[in-house]
């Protein structure tokens, strides 16, 4: 399964609301990119990065880490949402895409499982954020309705695993938005965390010390 899949970095938008003048996958924690952290647990399943603001920095870190992750440019970064990235990357993918917002940091055990996957999944956790996307779940295990207005102690975290050609008929404005249209979907929820503002990256680097090996940089699971 790994061999059909390609696991799709966004990493286009201009992360305002963390205002550290950077993308926020070159944003450091524990002394390192979010990006390096990610690039370390895919090992070598096959890796597609969409930069956008200050996409030169973002294609200049791969090259000196990663020179054979193809780097797509979404020239349109200030005016569309995450989908409009995610399809870029998708045109480049295999039979099936596994989407990874550049500011999430993934459990080991919890990112293997969208790599060894069958089938459609999107990724919830117990709801922290505060602009959450919360995510109506039946008892089934499946996703029946998501968005802002939806009150529920599950958010989305941005995973999702669809076939290439149902992401690249996505639209341009949050991913969610499209995926309505796709529901229900089979829901997987595990262990992640979040930079989107600043308060999280205290708590980002308390939940990486805990699951890495500081003397290595290195994940420990």
């Amino acid at each position: 399964m790994p061999g059909s899949l390609t696991v799709v970095i966004n990493a286009a938008g201009i992360g305002s609301r963390l205002d550290y003048g950077l993308p926020k996958c070159l944003v450091p924690v524990l002394g390192r990119p979010l990006l390096d952290w990610q690039l370390d647990l895919l090992g070598e399943v096959e890796v597609v990065v969409v930069a956008g603001f200050r996409a030169a920095d973002v294609a200049e870190h791969l090259r000196q880490v990663r020179p054979d992750v193809p780097v797509v440019l979404n020239h349109r970064f200030r005016d569309t949402g995450t989908a409009g990235s995610l399809r870029l990357g998708a045109a480049l993918a295999q039979d099936w895409v596994v989407s990874l917002d550049g500011d999430l940091l993934v459990d080991p055990r919890y990112l293997r499982q969208w790599i060894t996957a069958e089938g459609r999944l999107i990724g919830i956790t117990p709801s922290v954020s505060l602009e959450a996307v919360g995510v109506e779940v039946d008892d089934e295990g499946m996703a029946r309705a998501m968005g802002f207005e939806i009150v529920s102690d599950m958010e989305w975290n941005g995973l999702l695993r669809m076939p290439r050609e149902e992401v690249l008929e996505f639209g341009d404005a949050h991913v969610f938005e499209s995926l309505r249209g796709c529901l229900p979907i089979p829901v997987a929820a595990g262990d992640c965390v979040e930079v989107d503002h600043p308060r999280d990256l205290d708590r980002a680097a308390d939940w990486l010390a805990t699951r890495v090996d500081e003397t290595r940089s290195t994940w420990t699971s």
